[in-house]
């Protein structure tokens, strides 16, 4: 048979999302198809941004055997967009769709574009048994593992391909199809040393939750870290690893490793605050990290408990400690408004954060997100069984990329308070740790804090007198809202006994 026969062209394609980052599983399954020796190019939406007038022209003039989309399941509706615009100009070409738009809702987004396959999980190899399907010019897919896929009008799942054991078995991502020159202008390099994640938060989506984490050898890291340093000097390295820090010898081997080839890079990664000690923080500071991701998400043990986190409010002010002493960048997010949440446990968390905000002055990167009920993780199931989704492909289109920035919305409510006040609870948190300001207690707080900059920086008597009007204005309406009396402000202002005030 002739070898062009045997080879195909595909685009891989990159949809926009709220955050222009190097989309590093597209890149896995690059590398994949390069190998069997497949023509491989990716169509970047999410670097270039393109108005879809645009995509649409671009995706006319193209001429692909496969297409493939691979994103989050926020790019769910662009997904869709993508597929139909795909079988509009090129019937006959095969989509094939991947990441948790597939792996988590693959019968709702088959049956509502025009995606032909969903892969489930890890796809590198899976997309090779896909495209020698392919060139065989067969569409029963039946035979190939770890797919949801189309025939004859119906929706048929294979079945389950088992996780990657041997990670080393997988090919270097091939970063090379991207527009390198463009995204090192950020200054960073996403690298996978592990898979997997053995904890079961309640809010969390892994397509193998709960299963063993795979770790790339120690040789095969240092051996990708040279190709970085060789091809892009001067960047800093982003391990995109759920938990690196979970095997304490591993990291301390990837360390020895660092240091006996003598790469001087500067990496991050991400952490838990139950597996982090002294001997290993030390150690990741001298090879090199400068910060560290925690996912700390309450400063209340009840809600700890309530999400199954496994971690204590104790091992995070532990965590924070090392971190400040070694002066470590701890980046924190904090989730508000889970199960069980309300002013009191809210008002746990705010005092957390400002206790460490004082000893660590530069503990600045906080976030702050609400619970999103994303399909397959256990509050996605609560919340259709206690009748708080009314229609789930509403909800997953709420799941738009502009939800998930600073101006996120509110999709379901799983607090104990009301949707309006859980809001501008978040708000109010928010504007604490943006304003950098801490005072007697959390009411003056929010309300000063907003406003203490821009008096002190306001241009002319006129200017000040009017934002310190608009300050006492706003900070009487803030108590209105909490229905707090006078006498209840003044016994927060002097007492900042919290436990005796009956928040609404």
């Amino acid at each position: 048979m002739n070898s062009d026969l045997t080879k195909l062209k595909i685009l891989l394609i990159n949809p926009p999302t709220s955050v222009v980052l190097l989309n590093l599983g597209l890149a896995y399954i690059g590398a994949s198809l390069l190998e069997e020796g497949h023509k491989v190019k990716i169509l970047d939406l999410n670097l270039n941004r393109y108005k879809k007038r645009k995509v649409k022209k671009i995706l006319k003039r193209t001429k692909y055997d496969v297409y493939g989309i691979g994103c989050m399941i926020v790019a769910y509706d662009y997904t869709v967009f993508l597929s139909k615009i795909i079988k509009k100009y090129h019937p006959n070409s095969l989509i094939v769709a991947g990441g948790s738009v597939a792996s988590s809702i693959p019968e709702i987004l088959l049956s509502t574009s025009k995606v032909d396959i969903a892969v489930l999980g890890e796809g590198e190899f899976t997309i090779k048994d896909i495209t020698k399907k392919k060139i065989e010019n067969d569409t029963d897919y039946s035979s190939i593992d770890g797919i949801y896929f189309k025939k004859n009008g119906q929706i048929i799942k294979t079945k389950d391909r088992n996780p990657i054991e041997n990670l080393d078995s997988i090919p270097i991502p091939a970063i090379h199809l991207y527009n390198m020159k463009a995204y090192m202008k950020l200054r960073y390099y996403p690298l996978c040393t592990t898979r997997g994640c053995p904890f079961h938060c309640t809010f969390c989506y892994h397509y193998y939750k709960g299963y063993k984490v795979r770790r790339h050898s120690t040789e095969r890291i240092i051996k990708e870290i040279k190709l970085i340093q060789q091809k892009y000097k001067n960047s800093s390295i982003y391990i995109v690893d759920d938990n690196f820090t979970l095997n304490k010898k591993f990291v301390l081997d990837f360390c020895d490793a660092l240091e006996k080839e003598n790469l001087k890079v500067k990496w991050t990664a991400s952490s838990r605050v139950s597996v982090i000690d002294e001997e290993l923080i030390k150690r990741m500071k001298e090879c090199g990290c400068f910060a560290l991701q925690f996912g700390i998400e309450s400063g209340n043990q009840t809600i700890l408990n309530n999400i199954k986190k496994q971690t204590t409010v104790e091992q995070a002010k532990n965590a924070l400690l090392l971190c400040k002493k070694y002066r470590m960048l701890p980046m924190c997010s904090f989730i508000i408004g889970n199960q069980g949440e309300n002013y009191r446990t809210a008002m746990e968390t705010y005092r957390f954060i400002k206790e460490f905000y004082q000893p660590i002055s530069f503990l600045k990167s906080f976030f702050f997100f609400l619970p999103i009920p994303f399909p397959k993780t256990e509050i996605y199931e609560y919340a259709k069984k206690n009748g708080l989704i009314k229609n789930e492909l509403k909800l997953i289109k709420s799941f738009k990329n502009e939800n998930f920035d600073r101006h996120q919305s509110l999709t379901v409510n799983f607090s104990e308070l009301s949707d309006k006040k859980l809001l501008q609870l978040k708000i109010s948190l928010e504007r604490l740790i943006k304003s950098r300001i801490f005072f007697k207690n959390y009411y003056l707080d929010i309300v000063l804090g907003k406003y203490f900059k821009i008096i002190f920086y306001s241009k002319g008597l006129k200017a000040k007198i009017k934002n310190i009007l608009k300050l006492f204005y706003d900070y009487y309406h803030f108590s209105i809202f909490f229905k707090l009396n006078l006498f209840q402000i003044f016994k927060l202002l002097f007492t900042q006994n919290y436990g005796e005030i009956k928040f609404p």
